[in-house]
C-alpha cells in the first residue's frame, strides 16, 4: 500500500485542503499520515477522522529582528531532525507540504532522504516557505493560474484548491436559520483567514458608515480572529454603528444585522 505523508496545519487555510487531499488519497488505497505542530488544534480533527499523525515543535519566522529568532532557528533544526526520524520510521513514498512553516522542515527532511516532495500553494501570492521549498520539490501545485509565474514553469501544475465535499451539499435555508439571519438581506462574510486580520477588521468597520441607505439591506458574519481583545473590539464597533447581535457561540465570531 503506497504511503503518503502530509505536512499541514498552523491555519485552516493550510490544514483543510490537506485534510481533503488525505481523505481522497485514502479512498484511492493509500495509507496517509500527517505531520502537525505539537500544540496545533488540528490534531483533534485528524484523530476524529482516524488519521495517524506525528508532532514536531516549530514556529514561524519572526518578521522583525527579535530574541524569537534564536528560538526559531533552534526549533527549526530540532524539527528537521524530528522529521528525518519520521521519514525513517514511517517510510513514505511521497511527501506533500501544504504550505506554512510546518511544511519546511518536513519537506526538507524528505528531500534529504530522497523522497519525492509535492508542495501545494493555496494563495494567489505564495508564502515564504513554499517559495523556498519550490527549489527542492519535484512538483508545485497551485490554486490559481496567475500563481504559476512565481515558480519554475517545468515543475508547476494548476490543480485548484481542494475543498471539503460537505460544503457543496450545504442547505442555504438551514444556514440562514442556524445563524438566525434574514433571507431578504445581502449577507457579507468577513474573514481574514482562520487567524483573522486586524487590519481587515478595522477597514470593514470604517467602511460600513459609507454604505448610507444600503446599510439596512446588509447583514454581516464577521470572523475576527483569536487575538486578545479583538472580538470584543469588533462587537463594540458594530454596536456603535447601530447593529444588534444575533448569534454568537464562540468568541471569535460576531454576527450583526444592520438597522
Amino acid at each position: 500500500m503506497p504511503r503518503v505523508l502530509i505536512a499541514a496545519g498552523g491555519t485552516g487555510g493550510h490544514f483543510y485542503p490537506g485534510l481533503v487531499l488525505g481523505q481522497e488519497l485514502r479512498k484511492r488505497g493509500c495509507k496517509v499520515a500527517f505531520v502537525c505542530r505539537r500544540d496545533d488544534p488540528c490534531k483533534r480533527i485528524l484523530a476524529s477522522n482516524n488519521f495517524t499523525f506525528f508532532e514536531i515543535s516549530v514556529h514561524g519566522l519572526p518578521r522583525k529582528p527579535s530574541l524569537k529568532m534564536f528560538s526559531f532557528f533552534y526549533l527549526l533544526i530540532k524539527s528537521l531532525f524530528s522529521s528525518l526520524s519520521i521519514m525513517k520510521s514511517y517510510k513514505p513514498g511521497a511527501v506533500v507540504g501544504m504550505g506554512g512553516y510546518i511544511s519546511f522542515p518536513v519537506a526538507m527532511a524528505a528531500y534529504l532522504a530522497r523522497i519525492p516532495v509535492l508542495i501545494h500553494e493555496q494563495n494567489a501570492f505564495p508564502g515564504l516557505a513554499n517559495r523556498a521549498l519550490s527549489f527542492f520539490a519535484a512538483k508545485t501545485a497551485v490554486s490559481f493560474e496567475e500563481t504559476e509565474k512565481y515558480f519554475a514553469k517545468s515543475k508547476t501544475i494548476f490543480t485548484g484548491n481542494p475543498v471539503r465535499p460537505e460544503l457543496f451539499s450545504a442547505n442555504p435555508s438551514e444556514a440562514y436559520a442556524g445563524f438566525r439571519l434574514s433571507q431578504e438581506k445581502i449577507t457579507i462574510f468577513v474573514f481574514g483567514g482562520s487567524q483573522g486580520a486586524v487590519k481587515l477588521n478595522h477597514t470593514v468597520l470604517q467602511a460600513i458608515p459609507l454604505l448610507g441607505e444600503y446599510k439596512s439591506k446588509i447583514q454581516f458574519i464577521h470572523v475576527t480572529g483569536k487575538r486578545e481583545g479583538e472580538a470584543e473590539w469588533v462587537k463594540n464597533a458594530y454596536e456603535k454603528l447601530g447593529s444588534r447581535r444575533l448569534f454568537s457561540n464562540i468568541s471569535t465570531i460576531w454576527q450583526a444585522l444592520t438597522r
